[in-house]
């Protein structure tokens, strides 16, 4: 959260051609990060702190950029470098003293990025911040239930919406609005959430069925009435 308010608020971000693949290029390197300091270290507070430090070192090196006039120019990759360069190379010099044993509570930021998709161009960081608020916090709130034992826990759900993502990579933002809608409603409803093997259920369904298809090609062939019946789940459902 704290990544998606400093991009909503950078000039940099704001004044360049390419935000959302910026964006994307960060979230990817935070996910890097984050899964080489937990699975070194095996501590979260640590983690966090690798994490929060290559934030900051992101957007300091888009402000240097910004203000010396060559964000049009940026090279996503040159900021990378440098963010690991400032926290991935001190983890693998062993300049830490953080080794623990046991497990934490985490949400890998993956499933952030999952849920904001950067990579979608009808999205703009505007709406990601909205996505945020409305539809990402309580589906990490449903992930916690689930994944107290395994900080690498990948849910069902979010492969579902990523398969859903990649046959549709240019959804309008309204469109994915009520997938997600959708989504929220039944985490609303379900006290005890969904068992994975009901999502993923409906997972091998769409594939065997779905895969390629529009959203509208969806809808017609099932007769759905809206875009959220497309992952509305139930006991029995296909």
């Amino acid at each position: 959260m704290e990544y998606l308010q400093l991009c909503s608020n950078s000039e940099a971000i704001k004044t360049s051609d390419i935000s959302s693949y910026i964006v994307s290029s960060g979230l990817t390197a935070i996910d890097h990060i984050f899964s080489l300091a937990y699975s070194i270290t095996n501590d979260l507070d640590a983690t966090g702190k690798y994490v929060n430090r290559g934030i900051c070192y992101f957007h300091e090196y888009l402000d240097q950029l910004n203000r010396s006039g060559m964000i049009q120019s940026v090279d996503c990759g040159d900021i990378v470098k440098f963010v690991y360069s400032k926290t991935v190379s001190e983890l693998y010099t062993g300049n830490n003293n953080t080794f623990k044993d046991g497990h934490k509570h985490c949400i890998s930021p993956s499933i952030v990025g999952t849920i904001l998709w950067c990579s979608n161009p009808n999205i703009t960081n505007l709406h990601r911040h909205e996505i945020a608020y409305m539809y990402l916090l309580p589906t990490l709130e449903y992930i916690s239930t689930k994944s107290a034992s395994n900080p690498y826990y990948s849910p069902e759900i979010i492969q579902l919406i990523a398969d859903l993502q990649e046959w549709n990579p240019a959804m309008e933002y309204a469109e994915y609005c009520l997938l997600l809608m959708s989504l929220v409603k039944q985490f609303k409803r379900s006290k005890q959430g969904f068992t994975d093997s009901v999502i993923r259920e409906k997972r091998i369904y769409m594939i065997a069925n779905w895969r390629g298809m529009a959203l509208d090609d969806i809808l017609t062939l099932e007769g759905y009435k809206t875009i959220g019946d497309i992952i509305h789940f139930r006991p029995d459902a296909k």
